[in-house]
């Protein structure tokens, strides 16, 4: 299913009904519960694509809208690409993040570092098939080089500044908002 409002549209509202649609908690957790990593999290294994030691900041789905709709009443966001996160100075590892998993479902998270041959190789063969299909692929080696890319660590610092906005929700909270059941 895809969702759009066309960027004709003289109705803002409709943007934000779309927004607040696709980012209702029920609708993520239901999301979430058809991730093609379902089997993994069944079993506690947390697929790595890169080093278990890279950090990444999150955000969650309310306070992006809430840092959007914040950008767009402010004039000091207008042609500004600003960074975002849950407040989690630093963002997080893998391990952090696998931890703060286990705890939220009382089950030990393990790291499984997928090999790089391995990854390389799906990579290429997906692109290949989607040549032939027409399809456009999930994995690709230039989308492998972002997944292991090492510090993807976002700052709050322009956003508060021209907007005044801040996050409200960390991972941990997070996951309580979504409500996803351990598989």
């Amino acid at each position: 299913t895809y969702w759009a409002v066309p960027s004709a549209n003289k109705n803002p509202v409709d943007a934000f009904r779309l927004i607040s649609y696709a980012t209702d908690p029920e609708r993520q957790a239901q999301l979430a519960a058809r991730l093609w990593f379902g089997p993994s999290r069944r079993a506690g294994l947390a697929t790595v694509p890169g080093s278990p030691d890279a950090r990444t900041s999150l955000i969650y789905v309310s306070d992006l809208v809430e840092a959007m709709i914040a950008c767009l009443k402010s004039d000091g966001a207008t042609h500004q690409t600003m960074s975002l996160h849950d407040g989690r100075e630093g963002g997080y590892s893998w391990h952090e993040m696998a931890a703060i998993a286990g705890e939220h479902w009382s089950r030990k998270v393990r790291l499984w570092q997928v090999p790089s041959w391995l990854l390389n190789t799906v990579a290429s063969i997906n692109s290949r098939l989607a040549a032939i299909t027409g399809r456009a692929p999930m994995l690709t080696p230039p989308k492998l080089r972002e997944l292991r890319h090492p510090d993807w660590v976002m700052d709050n610092e322009a956003i508060t500044a021209a907007t005044g906005w801040e996050p409200h929700v960390e991972l941990p909270d997070g996951l309580k908002l979504l409500n996803i059941p351990p598989a």
